[in-house]
């Protein structure tokens, strides 16, 4: 004699159709197996706890048992033979095969991360038969990670090692002035040791300033040719020859009166050197406005400018 079994909810659905015996399922969660007989029936349901052990045991849903049942139960055998049981839906995932033809490195550190997350919470949702192969994802992608980690840091440490970055360092100390052992500082607290010349005495640069805009542009032509050949500090040493800081103010007249080349000079600067002559030439030109107001006005702006502690500006537009 047949009948059609129904399925209470989708926790009583996943529960039946189970590959485990009672038996079996009465071990994993921990309770006897006559419990066991009375959840597959539909006598009573798990509590709420029981139903977290199933869920980490079988890998059914402590919620599912609130849930409608997704399909319909099988016809059943009244005589006790047990019947052909549907297959459950794939559980859905990521096993190993799946990582096959992946380059894993092209992920990159922060991908291999993310990826090892996700098979992590993935694995939680499994039963216990599919969890082996979502473990072993698991064990490729660390593995994959370490080796990059491990590489990347041997990359490091001969780039630190090199003669390129030593030389870079002490480039950078010498174009710096007394900021040698500062840098040397926050090199070491980041675990790098290099060999750093001893800080030079701060002295004002040497030289004038550039006569003209041809003059200016034809340093600035050499500079740039000593980058081209690689001569990286023989390029910041010559541009810091010029004093581009210190003369900003009268490179930034100079450049004012010869609007046919300033747009080619500012153009061969650096953005840090472009960025300061170009508000040395709008100071400039607000001090050029304020010289053609009245009297009494450039009085005002002169008294405001030495309450701001700029002196030399308020002589400089002539205030009282």
């Amino acid at each position: 004699m047949l009948k059609v079994r129904e399925y209470l909810n989708e926790g009583h659905r996943l529960f039946c159709t189970s590959t485990y015996s009672p038996s079996e399922i009465a071990k994993l969660v921990g309770v006897h197996r006559a419990r066991v007989s009375e959840w597959r029936a539909g006598r009573s349901k798990p509590d709420e706890a029981t139903r977290r052990a199933i869920e980490g045991a079988l890998g059914i849903p402590a919620r599912s048992w609130d849930a409608p049942p997704v399909m319909r139960a099988p016809v059943e055998d009244v005589a006790g033979r047990a019947p052909a049981a549907p297959e459950a839906p794939a559980a859905p995932g990521v096993d190993a095969a799946d990582l096959d033809g992946v380059d894993l490195t092209s992920l990159g550190l922060d991908g291999l991360e993310r990826q090892a997350r996700k098979l992590a919470a993935l694995e939680a949702t499994l039963p216990p038969r599919d969890r082996l192969r979502c473990v072993e994802a698991q064990a490729r992608v660390v593995a994959e990670h370490e080796k990059l980690r491990q590489k990347l840091q041997d990359a490091r440490a001969d780039f630190l090692a090199s003669a390129e970055f030593a030389e870079d360092m002490r480039a950078l100390a010498s174009a710096v002035p007394g900021a040698a052992e500062q840098l040397k500082a926050r090199l070491v607290a980041l675990g790098v040791e290099v060999n750093l010349p001893a800080a030079p005495a701060a002295t004002p640069p040497q030289g004038d300033p550039p006569e003209s805009p041809e003059e200016l542009l034809l340093e600035l032509d050499v500079a740039a040719g000593f980058r081209l050949a690689g001569e990286h500090a023989l390029a910041r040493g010559h541009l810091a020859a010029l004093g581009l800081d210190v003369h900003a103010e009268t490179i930034a007249r100079m450049l004012l009166g010869r609007p046919d080349v300033s747009p080619d000079v500012l153009e061969r600067l650096d953005a840090t050197d472009a960025a300061r002559i170009r508000q040395a030439m709008e100071r400039a030109l607000a001090v050029e406005d304020v010289k053609k107001l009245g009297a009494e006005a450039r009085a005002v702006v002169a008294t405001l400018l030495r309450y701001l502690g700029h002196v030399g500006l308020a002589g400089e537009i002539g205030g009282a």
